[in-house]
This record gives structure tokens, sequence and C-alpha cells, in this order.
């Protein structure tokens, strides 16, 4: 995962997550924009005061809370289902070094277990243009198309595979909510005045390299008035189209290395 925090106030980063999957054909990369931080937690900063508050909460029988210097350990039973986080941090400036989490979950053959590990790498300053506004675009719904493109082994064909719509519902301060509604059903997305659901800010376009965090081969940039690209190990995995004018994205190619594409093409706004 990349956590490119765009604005912080009063306990709260807002920002765009980026997270890097790995698959059996190659890395395919999510992007993501909202609330980094709410209240002084997440998952790459802890305000060590939390901690401390954390042993005056209630008594809760299926909480189970344990802390020590720089470390903090949370056990919830919810029924026949287990889940345990384990968590180490600086405690001078909050940075989170590790998470460990492990659930055990009742199933029919017997419990199951999924587990989940998350690692500091590295922590650097961006060259990431200071955007205050919201564009044009993020106040109107948009309509795309679902293109799929199969390449590869499946001979590339293309499809077009449903649509989807999306549009604003709600605004708080720099953030703002946005319905994604179409063929697999209804979801909720926040987009920052730099980015969200159909939309770019202009003023990140034709900048350059925006983010990067070279330990992972991540890189976010701009080398046209119209276009970003986002690169894992040299791979362009996501693609964007702008309209310079209003920040509208006109098209957005998510690659899938050794399947193909899912490209939305906008169709109405």
């Amino acid at each position: 995962m990349v956590f490119l925090v765009t604005r912080v106030q009063r306990g709260t980063a807002l920002g765009i997550q980026f997270t890097i999957m790995g698959t059996d054909s190659g890395p395919i990369l999510e992007a993501q924009a909202g609330v980094l931080v709410s209240k002084g937690a997440g998952l790459f900063y802890l305000d060590p005061r939390l901690v401390r508050d954390l042993n005056n909460l209630p008594h809760d029988p299926n909480v189970q809370i344990l802390t020590g210097p720089g470390q903090v350990g949370i056990s919830i039973q919810q029924g026949n289902d287990l889940t345990r986080y384990s968590l180490t941090y600086d405690q001078s400036n909050g940075k989170v070094r590790e998470i460990y989490a492990v659930a055990t979950m009742a199933g029919k053959n017997g419990p199951q277990r999924v587990a989940a590990h998350l690692a500091f790498v590295s922590a650097n300053y961006q060259n990431w243009p200071r955007v205050r506004n919201f564009p044009a675009a993020a106040n109107v719904a948009a309509r795309y198309a679902l293109i799929i493109k199969l390449g590869g082994i499946y001979g590339g064909a293309t499809q077009t595979n449903g649509y989807l719509t999306v549009g604003p519902t709600m605004k708080y301060g720099a953030l703002r909510g946005y319905s994604l509604s179409g063929n697999q059903g209804q979801k909720e997305e926040y987009g920052v005045p730099s980015y969200g659901p159909g939309y770019v800010n202009p003023a990140l376009l034709g900048k350059g390299v925006l983010a990067s965090a070279p330990r992972l081969g991540f890189m976010f940039t701009s080398q046209s008035p119209n276009d970003l690209a986002a690169v894992v190990g040299g791979q362009t995995l996501i693609a964007i189209r702008v309209d310079p004018s209003s920040g509208r994205i006109m098209q957005f190619t998510q690659s899938y290395p050794g399947i193909g594409w899912a490209i939305y093409q906008l169709i109405s706004q």
C-alpha cells in the first residue's frame, strides 16, 4: 500500500490510498481517495495519546486490550469469530511500524483462518501541488460504459460489459461522497480536491512525477496536459485521460496483467 497524504486537519488526514496486489501474472493496482487517518488513528499513524486512553475505555467482555511501550494488542470476539490485532508504533512520532491481523471464523468444515501483515517501508515528501478547491467535474454526475478488452491468450476480444454512473451525494469540508452504481450494484466512495470518482484536479496535469515510492517501484505521474498514469515496476497499471478544462475523467483504464484491461469510457455528463 502507498498512502499519499494531501491534507491534514484536526487529527484527520485526507488523501489517496494506492493498493498494490500481487498475482501470478503480475501486480494489480487500485486507487481510492478518502480519509487515511481519522481522529488520530490510521493504518500508518497512531497518536500516542490515544493509546493511553485505550486503558480508560468502559469494560467490554468481548474486547481485550493490552498496551505496552510502542505496542498495542486488541482481541475482539463476535460469537464464534475471533479477530486479533497486534500493532507496533514509534512513540516519538506515532508512525506505525507493523500491523498483524488474524481472523478466525467458524466454518462448515471447521475454523477458517485469515491473516494479514502490513509493514512500514519508507516515508518521503512528495512534489504534490497544493490544491484547495474541487474542480467543476466534482460537482456533476457522469455515466461511463465499461469496456472489457482481453489480451494475451484470450485473443484480443473487446466487448461492452455494463455501465457505471458516478454522482455526488454529500459535502463535508475537503471531503465529498459519491455514489457509484452499475451492473455490480451500488457503493459509496470518497473524493478529495485533487482526485476522486470521475475527476482529477487539472492542477495535477503536466506536472511530471507527482508521487513515488521507489522501494515499491511505484510512481504516479502526469507527463502531458490531459493524461495521468500509475506505474508499478515499470508497468502502467492505471491510465487516466482527463478533460483539462473541467477535470472530468474521460477514460479510465485499469490493467490486469495476463488478462487484459477494464476501460471506463465517458458517455454522458
